[in-house]
């Protein structure tokens, strides 16, 4: 049981690393949590969705 909630937080850092990077944040805590050893560099390494990061800046002014 504590293996599991250890995922369940560890997960949530690739998944902001890669919100802010304009990514799902979902997807990305799934993803960290399951195999948090590839997902960090992995959120770490990738490129902006600067298409994404233009739409959130002007869905929210």
């Amino acid at each position: 049981m504590e293996v599991l909630i250890i995922a369940v937080i560890i997960g949530l850092l690739p998944a902001a690393i890669a919100q802010s990077k304009g990514r799902s944040f979902v997807l990305w805590w799934f993803y960290g949590a399951a195999i948090f050893i590839v997902a960090l560099p992995h959120a770490l390494l990738m490129s902006s969705d600067t298409s994404a990061l233009e739409y959130r800046r002007s869905k929210a002014e």
